[in-house]
């Protein structure tokens, strides 16, 4: 892991501080997705789980965007605490529990590697990546419940 860190922030470029952003590899989830397309994270996760504060920020409030500065993982995770989709852990984002953890569960067999996004591209590319918030993907404290038609009509 590495946390690279501007010598000067007040001498940053945008362009610099973007570049330096790209290049920090300091988790599994710290990754920002473009958002747009087949890959449009923010409508899946509002209507598959219903929330009704959609995103927030670090301190809860409700906000209207997705910030290009934080990872979407992390965004994504505090909006499902805040909303009350996991009323194990409260809706404090202030401090979140561990676990949490044990109520996220995405593809993938229990007790081995569970893919909650993936990319074919570079970690960087946010065109590349894709949050997996439709069918049997990622559920939160087992929701959203489906259910499969056996039958055709």
């Amino acid at each position: 892991m590495r946390k690279s860190s501007s010598p000067n922030e007040a001498d940053e470029t945008e362009e610099q501080r973007k570049k330096r952003i790209a290049a920090e590899w300091n988790s599994d989830c710290s990754f920002e997705a473009e958002g747009t397309g087949n890959a449009a994270w923010l409508p899946k996760l509002l209507q598959n789980y219903n929330l009704k504060k959609g995103l927030v920020d670090v301190n809860g409030d409700p906000v209207g965007y997705d910030f290009d500065d934080q990872a979407d993982m992390c965004e994504i995770v505090r909006a499902l605490i805040a909303n009350g989709k996991i009323p194990e852990v409260g809706e404090d984002i202030k401090f979140i529990d561990l676990k949490v953890l044990d109520y996220i569960d995405c593809p993938g067999q229990d007790g081995q590697t569970q893919v909650c996004a993936a990319t074919g591209k570079s970690f960087a590319d946010k065109k590349g990546w894709y949050i997996a918030l439709d069918g049997q993907s990622m559920t939160i404290n087992k929701e959203p419940k489906y259910v499969l038609q056996t039958s055709l009509k």
